[in-house]
């Protein structure tokens, strides 16, 4: 009776589970005819005080107002809410940036900042600079102060959190992907933005000053993620606008476009990072005078980045037909090079 309760536990947890993922799937899908174009908002959820949790109360106590409105920026996703009448496929994140970056590796953490990460079955990236400053998949401490925890005392969390945490984070990664089949199965491909803000302090960290911060930053790993034509698009697009704009130098490739790519096939992704002072009042972290404007310039990028992605992805015809459809052609033209005008007499 008791493994029949338990399996029935399981049963109803997975069903659970593959109904809230397929409603994600239905919310990412766009209200008209879907172009191939996805937007991923890693760092974008609008529902900040959805995401209260007891230790969030401590975040406040270790660090400033200012920075923690940083680590959990709301605005960028009430300035692409109208993805969907694009016809643009969008997917947003259920955690704030501070419990969850998406953005980062798997294997993103350093146990020294928690020993809880010991029961995770793949080991860590000794090398990943992030982890090493404690801001890997789930931070452990306030970016920019290695000496600062983002937790006091015991309330980091729990190796059940970490462990549902990392559920998300893969099923987030498995939604991209399985949206990206999809549009590879309508389309035959299909161009992906991973849109994200940044901060003046994280430009500081990339050897970045007053005189030279870029109010976009585009990122396709030197080429390795994205066909160039796509790039230049997107940048000359952004710079018709009349913004500064920083190519492959503010940061490196994350994972969302690193693990998602494959140019090759037609699958094509690029990090697009915007200077959140272009909305955000520095003082306040609230909607800033720019906030109207950056939203009109956001729509009309990513109308024209659609209307692009429309023209420039098709889906081929397999091998056989277009060899197919050639002899057509020549046989075609053969006999209307037989048809013309014969000499007379015959």
């Amino acid at each position: 009776m008791g493994n029949d309760m338990a399996d029935y536990g399981t049963a109803l947890r997975q069903q659970n589970a593959e109904a809230k993922r397929q409603e994600r799937i239905d919310e990412s899908i766009p209200e008209r005819d879907a172009v191939p174009l996805i937007v991923s908002n890693p760092y974008a959820n609008p529902h900040i005080i959805l995401d209260a949790h007891p230790w969030v109360a401590e975040c406040t106590e270790c660090c400033d107002y200012s920075t923690f409105c940083w680590m959990t920026d709301d605005k960028i996703s009430f300035m692409t809410g109208n993805l969907s009448s694009l016809g643009i496929t969008s997917l947003d994140p259920d955690y704030t940036r501070h419990r969850l970056d998406l953005d980062r590796k798997p294997n993103s953490y350093n146990p020294a900042f928690n020993d809880r990460w010991q029961s995770m079955t793949f080991s860590p990236d000794d090398d990943d600079i992030y982890a090493a400053n404690g801001v890997g998949v789930v931070w452990m401490r306030v970016p920019g102060d290695t000496e600062m925890p983002l937790y006091l005392g015991d309330n980091q969390p729990t190796q059940k959190q970490i462990e549902s945490l990392m559920d998300n984070y893969h099923e987030y990664h498995g939604i991209l992907s399985e949206l990206i089949s999809s549009h590879m199965d309508r389309f035959g491909g299909t161009l992906h933005i991973s849109l994200q803000p940044f901060s003046r302090e994280e430009a500081y960290m990339m050897g970045f000053d007053e005189s030279n911060i870029p109010q976009f930053s585009l990122c396709d790993g030197n080429g390795t993620t994205c066909d160039p034509n796509f790039l230049e698009k997107l940048r000359h697009t952004i710079a018709g606008k009349g913004y500064r704009i920083s190519t492959n130098e503010l940061f490196p490739t994350g994972e969302l476009t690193a693990r998602h790519a494959h140019p090759a096939n037609r699958v094509h992704a690029v990090q697009l990072k915007i200077f959140e002072e272009l909305y955000l009042d520095p003082n306040t972290l609230e909607r800033g005078i720019g906030f109207r404007k950056i939203s009109r310039d956001l729509h009309g990028i990513f109308m024209a980045m659609a209307d692009y992605a429309k023209t420039h992805i098709r889906k081929s015809e397999p091998e056989e037909t277009n060899v197919i459809e050639q002899h057509r052609l020549d046989s075609r033209r053969e006999q209307e090079a037989n048809s013309g005008p014969k000499p007379p007499g015959e």
